[in-house]
């Protein structure tokens, strides 16, 4: 159930009125949608992209208090059952100086537009979706939350040692507006220039890498001796490949020496589905990447790495799993940083000169506030590695 908007004192202060007051004074031009309920009530989470919001005369469209939206990336020339225009509930997000906002609306329908409106209009577009608001625009922003002290020295509360974790960074192909909404895919992420693939991890066949994996994951301590699985699910509303967490699980038969093995036996992740319906769901013929660490035998830190391979089997009676590499196993190339601090509002790393040169692309800082204001546009992708 949705949050009922509060009856306002006053006979022209509706609810309505507060919220479309707040909404010109933001002025959002495009938004992110996720549709949260669908028309017979069931509630999900399926992004839908970015929509452009109406305005009529440069100014907000907001006929008989309702707003009026382009068809969202993800619906343009799809049939699907999830969304048939009417009835169902989006969550609508964007940016306002950097912070972001929510709104949650009914779609009342498709509508469109009269000719003689349409010269007046922004965008050109003759087509749109009503919709609703059924709450108060809310403001995201958390700065009262508490933050778990990761570094020794950081703080006076230490974090406690199960949310310890490794943390790679990528700078990404996007540059972060300040106002409305973000892009919805993130086409390239660049490694850290000083970084390299490892030699002999690539064109490698099934037995090479199976043989690879064994003697690396041999260096750690037993209880070390797993590797993340995580199941690349193609939606069939979209066709994009979405990543499927099934957690940690331990790898068999590393004591064993097979010559020309191409098979990597582990246990079955509890999280697999038994329903063929589930994106947890795991058969023959699906591709899985597996994550794992080698630790140094002289300390220092950990490395890590992911191997692409496809599920040959998966027994329930003896509760194993059953893949075969492809061909090649990735070391991660991200740049390393130190974590300080986090909470659920953000996550605070620690800045260093190679860090700055890293994202700036220069060694030479003449203006700082025109690098901050450059900082904060950047758009980061990062790499979590949980670790004992």
């Amino acid at each position: 159930m949705f949050q009922k908007l509060r009856l306002a004192r006053g006979r022209h202060n509706s609810p309505l009125d507060r919220v479309f007051k707040k909404l010109k004074k933001l002025a959002p031009t495009s938004v992110n949608c996720i549709l949260i309920q669908t028309r017979d009530g069931r509630q999900v989470s399926e992004n839908f992209g970015r929509t452009v919001i109406f305005k009529h005369q440069e100014e907000l469209l907001t006929h008989e208090k309702c707003i009026y939206i382009t068809p969202p990336d993800e619906v343009k020339g799809d049939n699907s059952s999830l969304f048939v225009g009417k009835d169902e509930v989006f969550h609508l997000w964007f940016l306002h100086n950097g912070v972001p906002y929510t709104l949650d609306c009914r779609v009342l329908g498709r509508v469109r537009f009269p000719e003689k409106m349409q010269g007046d209009i922004d965008p050109k577009f003759p087509i749109a979706y009503k919709l609703k608001p059924i709450r108060d625009i809310q403001k995201n922003e958390k700065r009262q939350c508490f933050r778990f002290i990761h570094r020794a020295g950081k703080g006076l509360t230490p974090v406690y040692p199960q949310v310890l974790f490794d943390v790679y960074l990528y700078k990404a192909d996007v540059m972060l507006p300040t106002e409305g909404s973000l892009p919805s895919r993130l086409e390239e992420v660049y490694p850290e220039p000083s970084q390299s693939p490892e030699p002999g991890l690539s064109n490698l066949t099934p037995a090479q890498a199976v043989a690879r994996t064994k003697e690396a994951l041999r260096l750690n301590l037993v209880e070390e001796r797993r590797v993340s699985v995580c199941k690349l699910h193609r939606s069939g509303r979209s066709g994009d490949v979405v990543p499927v967490d099934l957690g940690w699980v331990e790898v068999m038969g590393l004591q064993q020496e097979e010559e020309d093995a191409e098979m990597l036996f582990m246990r079955r992740p509890a999280k697999v589905s038994p329903s063929v319906e589930s994106a947890s769901y795991l058969g023959p013929g699906d591709e899985v990447v597996l994550t794992y660490h080698i630790k140094p035998k002289f300390g220092g830190r950990d490395d890590y790495y992911e191997m692409p391979c496809k599920v040959k089997g998966v027994s329930v009676g003896s509760d194993s799993l059953k893949v075969q590499p492809l061909s090649e196993i990735r070391k991660e190339l991200g740049f390393r940083v130190e974590v300080d601090n986090f909470s659920v509002g953000g996550i605070k790393l620690e800045a260093n000169r190679a860090l700055m040169a890293y994202l700036l692309c220069t060694t030479q800082v003449a203006d700082w506030e025109e690098a901050e204001a450059k900082l904060k546009q950047i758009g980061l992708f990062l790499h979590f590695y949980p670790k004992l």
